[in-house]
C-alpha cells in the first residue's frame, strides 16, 4: 500500500501514510507511516475515530470528521491541513487527503487516502505572514504617526512618524515603556492617558506639542483601545497628525485677520459688508457711531430697516442698483441732520453671480456747508460785479 521509509533509513515521518476505509463494512486500514504520524504501535489495530480526537486539534479534528462524511456521502475528493499532537505536546502539521472509490453502480465503496508532512509554512501562516508584510508597510509608509502599546505600557509597534512626534526614532521605542523614554513630564501625561483608556475603553485625544532644534513640533494625539474578539482590552493604539503646518497656516490667517480688523476698525468712514439677503454681516465702530449704536446692535439685522427704517429697500436704493449692474454705485441720504455719501461696491460669487455689496458711508455734511458758503460768495461776487456794471452804464451813459 505504501513504500517503508523504515527499511531505507529515512524518516518515517518524511513518507506518506496511507490509509483505506471500506464502506460497506466500516473496516479501515492504516499503513505503518499512518501509525508512526499518530504515535501509535505499526501493526497493531487502527483505532475508532473518535479515539484520535485527541490526538489532533480539536477543530481540525472537526473539520477532517466533516470532510471524510462529506467525501463520503458526495463522493468528492479533499485536502486539509491537520495539526497532529506530538509527544513533547505541541503540533506538526500534515496534510491529509481523500478520495472516492465508486463501485460498478456508481455508488461510493470505498476512501483512500494519505497523509504526509508539510514542509515549509502552512497557507494560512503564509497568508499571515504576507498580511503582516502588508501591514508593516502601510504602517511605515502611513501619512500619519502609529504607535501600539502593550497593557503594561510596553511599545509593541511604531513608525517612523510618530517616533518622531515623541521625539526620536523607532529603535528608541521597540520593546521599551513609553514612559521611560519620554521626559518625566510628558511621561506623567502619558501614563494619565493609558490609564484612562485601559479603564475606561474609550477614545482618549489630546493636542501636544515638541520643541525641536528646527522648530515646535504640533500635533493631535488619539488615544483609542484595542480590543479582542471578547471585547477584552489588549492594548493601546496610539496615533499622532503633525498639525504644524496647519497651525503656522491657522497663526498666519488670525494675524491677517487681526491687521485687517485692526485697518477695518481704523477707517473713519463708516464700512459695512452687506449679503445678498440685505443684512449686515460685519461693521466697524465708525458705522456704529454715526448711527449711535454697537456694531453687535448691527449686525445681523437687515440694512434698510436700521439705515431708513423702512420694511424694505427705498429707491434707487445703492444696493439693489449694484445687484442689477454689478458696478459701483453712489447715492446721498440725509441722515438726522446729517449727509452721507453712501457707496455700494459689488461682491460676486466665482459664478459671477450677486453676493452682497460693501458699503462705505462718509459723512459730507460739512462738505456740502463749505461748497454753500462757495456757491453764496460767488453769487455774492456775481451780484457785485452785474451791480458794478449797472452804475457805469447809469452814470456814463454812451448816448
Amino acid at each position: 500500500m505504501a513504500r517503508d521509509c523504515a527499511g531505507s533509513g529515512g524518516d518515517s515521518g518524511d513518507c506518506p501514510g496511507c490509509w483505506d476505509h471500506d464502506v460497506a463494512t466500516g473496516a479501515t486500514s492504516w499503513s505503518a507511516e499512518m501509525f508512526a504520524f499518530f504515535g501509535r504501535h505499526p501493526g497493531g489495530q487502527v483505532p475508532p475515530w473518535e479515539d484520535l480526537r485527541s490526538s489532533m486539534d480539536p477543530d481540525d479534528w472537526q473539520e477532517l470528521g466533516a470532510a471524510l462524511k462529506h467525501s463520503c456521502d458526495q463522493g468528492g475528493p479533499f485536502a486539509l491541513e491537520v495539526r497532529l499532537r506530538t509527544p513533547a505536546g505541541g503540533f506538526r502539521r500534515v496534510l491529509a487527503t481523500g478520495q472516492a472509490i465508486r463501485g460498478s453502480d456508481g455508488a461510493v465503496v470505498r476512501l483512500a487516502g494519505m497523509v504526509r508532512k508539510v514542509d515549509g509554512p502552512s497557507h494560512s501562516e503564509k497568508h499571515l505572514q504576507e498580511v503582516e508584510q502588508r501591514y508593516r508597510q502601510l504602517m511605515q509608509h502611513s501619512g500619519v504617526g502609529i504607535t501600539y502599546i502593550s497593557t503594561g505600557g510596553e511599545v509593541l509597534a511604531i513608525n517612523a512618524l510618530a517616533a518622531a512626534c515623541f521625539g526620536g526614532t523607532p529603535g528608541d521605542f521597540i520593546g521599551k515603556r513609553l514612559v521611560d523614554v519620554l521626559s518625566p513630564s510628558v511621561a506623567a501625561e502619558h501614563q494619565q492617558r493609558l490609564d484612562a483608556v485601559l479603564k475606561g475603553g474609550g477614545v482618549e485625544q489630546y493636542a501636544d506639542t515638541s520643541v525641536k532644534p528646527t522648530g515646535t513640533l504640533t500635533f493631535e494625539s488619539t488615544y483609542a483601545p484595542v480590543c479582542s474578539d471578547g471585547g477584552d482590552v489588549t492594548g493601546v493604539q496610539v496615533i499622532t497628525h503633525d498639525v504644524s503646518k496647519h497651525e503656522q497656516a491657522l497663526h498666519g490667517l488670525r494675524q491677517a485677520a487681526a491687521h485687517w480688523q485692526t485697518t477695518f476698525g481704523a477707517v473713519r468712514d463708516g464700512v459695512f459688508l452687506v449679503d445678498a439677503d440685505n443684512r449686515i454681516v460685519r461693521c466697524n465702530a465708525a458705522l456704529a457711531a454715526m448711527l449711535g449704536k454697537t456694531t453687535s446692535d448691527l449686525e445681523g439685522h437687515v440694512c434698510y430697516e436700521i439705515m431708513h427704517r423702512s420694511d424694505k429697500p427705498i429707491a434707487l436704493c445703492p444696493q439693489e442698483l449694484s445687484r442689477h449692474s454689478h458696478h459701483r454705485e453712489t447715492a446721498e441720504v440725509q441722515l438726522g441732520e446729517s449727509l452721507l455719501r453712501v457707496t455700494v461696491d459689488p461682491v460676486l460669487a466665482a459664478a459671477g453671480s450677486f453676493a452682497g455689496g460693501v458699503h462705505t458711508l462718509t459723512d459730507i455734511t460739512a462738505e456740502r456747508a463749505v461748497d454753500a458758503r462757495v456757491r453764496q460768495r460767488q453769487r455774492l461776487e456775481a451780484i457785485g460785479t452785474l451791480a458794478g456794471g449797472v452804475a457805469h452804464e447809469i452814470n456814463n451813459p454812451i448816448n
